[in-house]
């Protein structure tokens, strides 16, 4: 059985898709004119130079066979060449997948400017959908559709908000282009590396000041173990210690936690406890409370590297926003 969709019923063109269902044969009715202003693909194959063409002009009509294509994809791409808006559908009424193998089509036909300003109707609405699966999805249909700002944000969105790995190879092996991105950028790793850095120089500050610490003070002086201590408890408090926490957490609710360290109470070792001169509390505070403003420094420093996203410079070298790019700032 045939089933015909008229996209334009007074059309010249059927793109017939033999395979599109066990019942039978699936056509779209359109004009050759519609696809050919919005598709370099569509406007080449119509004309002289092309079989479909040819026939096109000799007969006043046209069958074009496209046994790989996804005829529900081509429908709503034909839908949006021929400016049926009626029929054009809403993000709500798309998934994830649906929306790619649409930038797909554009992608293969060359009509992602035609599209355009559709597609980032849709993106917009897709920015709301938290599933990983839908934004690993949307970053390739925003790369697809060449849309600069839906790429940043659901680069961002990527990053900041999934918990684990980015990209699971044992789950999902389709990641195309952006698996390299996403492995190359690394926010969680950079996370354990900046505080396993600085706990290894608290550890380290501990053992050097111990010694002259208690010089100052009492041979049984605690201040620095007992400030360590504390210290440690309140990255343990904030899910930051031990390190091996942060790659089960979403990038943003780690940076989030950064931002919130606080430095441990005043302390005074056992033999000066109630005295007003405790010589430990003063030598040791401004050692160890240094490392407070690094947390949230990092913090913001990783965060504004999320956000330095372009996808002209990913285009060019496949990679983060370039230190001299000069592409304009996106407007849409």
């Amino acid at each position: 059985m045939v089933v015909t969709i008229d996209v334009d019923p007074h059309g010249d063109t059927l793109l017939a898709f033999p395979t599109a269902n066990e019942d039978g044969e699936c056509k779209l009715r359109v004009s050759s004119a519609g696809p050919s202003l919005g598709s370099s693909v569509f406007r080449s194959m119509f004309s002289h130079r092309f079989r479909e063409g040819l026939e096109l002009g000799a007969t006043s009509s046209v069958e074009v066979p496209l046994p790989d294509d996804d005829p529900k994809a081509m429908a709503i791409l034909c839908n949006v060449l021929h400016h049926r808006n009626d029929r054009i559908p809403t993000a709500a009424a798309l998934s994830a997948a649906d929306l790619l193998k649409v930038a797909e089509m554009s992608d293969k036909y060359d009509c992602a400017v035609a599209l355009q300003p559709t597609a980032r109707g849709w993106l917009a609405v897709f920015e709301k959908r938290t599933k990983i699966e839908d934004r690993q999805s949307m970053i390739s249909a925003a790369y697809l559709f060449n849309d600069d700002r839906g790429f940043k944000e659901f680069a961002r969105c990527i990053v900041l908000q999934t918990a684990g790995p980015i990209w699971d190879p044992a789950t999902r092996d389709d990641a195309g282009p952006f698996r390299k991105l996403f492995e190359c950028t690394n926010q969680q790793r950079k996370i354990v590396t900046f505080i396993e850095s600085h706990v290894g120089s608290l550890l380290t500050d501990r053992d050097r000041d111990r010694t002259a610490l208690r010089l100052m003070c009492s041979p049984t002086c605690a201040y620095v173990e007992a400030y360590t201590a504390l210290f440690l408890r309140e990255l343990k408090k904030r899910d930051l210690w031990p390190s091996k926490l942060i790659y089960e957490r979403p990038v943003e609710a780690s940076l989030i936690d950064m931002r919130a360290v606080e430095a441990p109470s005043t302390l005074r070792c056992t033999p000066c406890a109630g005295q007003g001169n405790c010589k430990c509390l003063y030598a040791g505070k401004s050692s160890f409370e240094d490392y407070i403003p690094k947390f949230t420094r990092q913090a913001s420093i990783i965060q504004q590297q999320t956000k330095q996203l372009c996808l002209k410079c990913y285009r060019a070298n496949g990679g983060w926003k370039t230190a001299d790019c000069k592409h304009q700032r996106s407007t849409n």
